[in-house]
């Protein structure tokens, strides 16, 4: 069995609606851009580097509601069964007793990791669209290699805060 997740990570929320394209950002009715810095402490993972990773994503508002100072866990896999099996029917509803990888996360996309840019020193880019909802991951070449130009899952879930409801 494969593990499905290529990447997983915690961060704290540390602003929203930020200029990150250098360009004017537009600020819409329904979907708030959250900026995130990772928690070395909280990935457990000795790696000194794990601290440089930042994501800004777009999501929502109202499902995932999320604020300044919380701690939330970003994934991205490249299916919903737990044994690493591809997802034969794409993205469906599941029995509400059907155990997935999705069932402890609170809100889960489907998209396309697109394109990959060099950053500053070591850092590797990473940008994904989930139905025009951008994500933006940038950190150490180390953490984000198994990430591909390919279909994926992002999984989030509020570790801390207003915690959605399932």
């Amino acid at each position: 069995m494969a593990d499905p997740k290529i990447f997983e990570e915690t961060f704290v929320i540390v602003g929203h609606n930020l200029d990150t394209s250098k360009t004017t950002t537009k600020v819409y009715d329904r979907v708030t851009r959250w900026a995130a810095r990772s928690i070395p402490e909280a990935t457990g993972s000795g790696d000194d580097t794990a601290g440089s990773i930042t994501i800004s994503f777009d999501v929502w508002k109202e499902g995932f509601p999320c604020a300044v100072g919380d701690q939330i866990t970003v994934a991205v896999a490249t299916t919903l069964n737990l044994d690493g099996t591809k997802m034969d029917k794409g993205f469906r509803p599941f029995d509400e007793n059907e155990v997935n990888l999705a069932s402890p996360y609170h809100y889960v996309v489907t998209g396309t990791v697109y394109r990959f840019e060099e950053s500053k020193g070591d850092n590797l880019e990473c940008l994904l669209s989930a139905g025009g909802l951008l994500i933006q991951i940038i950190g150490p070449y180390k953490k984000l290699t198994p990430l591909r130009v390919q279909e994926v899952y992002v999984l989030f879930k509020k570790d801390s805060g207003v915690i959605p409801q399932l």
